[in-house]
């Protein structure tokens, strides 16, 4: 676990499940942030500042922005993007800083994600994939996962990017739940699902919390008609540090 030793954008304390090599560090993490606090105005780039990490500079790899905004029934519902995130020496978290989206001032960051050097050449082997299985879901609705994604398990951490062909319930804003079968059980995240509303003019996309707990997907307040319904292409992509008995043995 890593707690943050400070922010220049006002936020209170900041913490990461973390998993560090000498080629890779893996963040796990949610924290919300007050847009209209006087340090988020004044800073160009968001930094977090934190212990020493494995890395000194990384590629760019993205993280999750949520905020709210009105459907097209009038409702706030979550809706968000991704930002580029960077590491910028051993102690600095960079994130980029997006204002001009109307989607209110309480912004909820979602970290989710595995950082790798910048310039430098390392071996990534595709070890460890899994096949996911949607199973158990707790209501009535259409429940198909795409054979399009991929799932790899590591001692360490898991990466799943699940595309969905159908993914509703048979009523708006009712939490549910189901499985995906394969997930090991040692991995907890707070992650937004991200839908599919290429035609919708409002800033962003919908990305409903879920809650993650091994293969068990929470949704607990459901799905609004706005998102409910959608013709497919529902997808969750996140990475996940695992803390079961096998953790630390790569």
């Amino acid at each position: 676990m890593i707690i943050a030793t400070g922010n220049n954008f006002g936020a209170g304390e900041i913490c990461f499940k973390d998993y560090q090599t000498d080629n890779m560090v893996v963040l796990q993490g949610k924290f919300v942030v007050d847009a209209s606090h006087e340090a988020f105005q004044n800073a160009d780039i968001l930094e977090i500042y934190v212990p020493t990490l494995t890395l000194g500079k990384s590629t760019e790899v993205p993280a999750y922005m949520v905020g709210k905004a009105m459907d097209y029934n009038d409702l706030m519902q979550p809706r968000g993007t991704i930002v580029k995130t960077w590491l910028k020496g051993h102690n600095t978290i960079c994130i980029e800083k997006i204002t001009d989206w109307d989607i209110g001032t309480e912004l909820t960051y979602y970290f989710a994600l595995a950082y790798i050097s910048l310039g430098k050449r390392a071996e990534y082997k595709r070890e460890g994939g899994v096949t996911l299985k949607l199973t158990e879901p707790s209501v009535d609705g259409e429940w198909r996962l795409s054979t399009q994604g991929m799932c790899v398990v590591r001692d360490n951490w898991v990466f799943c990017c699940a595309p969905f062909d159908d993914l509703y319930s048979s009523e708006d804003d009712i939490p549910f739940t189901f499985r995906l079968e394969g997930l090991p059980d040692d991995i907890e995240l707070d992650i937004p699902m991200i839908g599919n509303d290429s035609s919708w003019a409002r800033p962003g996309n919908h990305m409903p919390e879920f809650h993650i707990k091994g293969d068990l997907f929470s949704c607990e307040k459901g799905l609004p008609e706005s998102i409910n319904h959608q013709n497919g292409d529902q997808f969750f992509h996140f990475f996940a540090v695992r803390s079961g008995k096998n953790a630390d043995k790569e």
